[in-house]
């Protein structure tokens, strides 16, 4: 059986509406684990932050991550990791680098095919924002020297 933590997130709205309160959130995601053949080592959560990434609860669940003690983390969505893309980015790359997968109970796969989509939209971005500065890579720089 897979461990894995249990990770919800509210916003103050959600915090007041029955139907996406944290409890019911949790109570959702302990039942999809369970179907899923999943053993819930942890369940940590947060209430309406202000912080650019996450709260106390996703500090403690990064840490973890970062230590190599979780592999898979279950949330209802996408949205409940962190509140902007650009966010999104840098949390989906600290936990690929650690081998951790988001498990949502709003689809069937895991993040690595909505991964590789954002990963290529932004080297795109990236490699058209070189071109019109007109900046290089070390790639590029070292490709250069070779022709000279």
């Amino acid at each position: 059986m897979n461990k894995c933590f249990i990770y919800g997130r509210v916003s103050r709205k959600q915090a007041e509406d029955s139907k996406d309160s944290l409890a019911k959130q949790i109570q959702i995601l302990r039942r999809f684990a369970s179907k899923k053949k999943f053993e819930v080592e942890n369940v940590c959560s947060d209430r309406s932050t202000n912080n650019i990434i996450g709260g106390p609860g996703f500090t403690h669940l990064l840490a973890k991550a970062i230590n190599g003690e979780i592999k898979t983390i279950l949330c209802q969505d996408y949205s409940r990791i962190t509140k902007n893309f650009s966010d999104w980015i840098i949390v989906r790359w600290l936990l690929k680098k650690q081998g951790v997968t988001i498990v949502t109970t709003e689809s069937t796969n895991d993040t690595e095919s909505l991964g590789k989509l954002l990963e290529g939209i932004l080297s795109a971005v990236d490699a058209l924002d070189r071109s019109l500065h007109g900046t290089k890579t070390g790639k590029d720089k070292q490709q250069k020297k070779q022709w000279l």
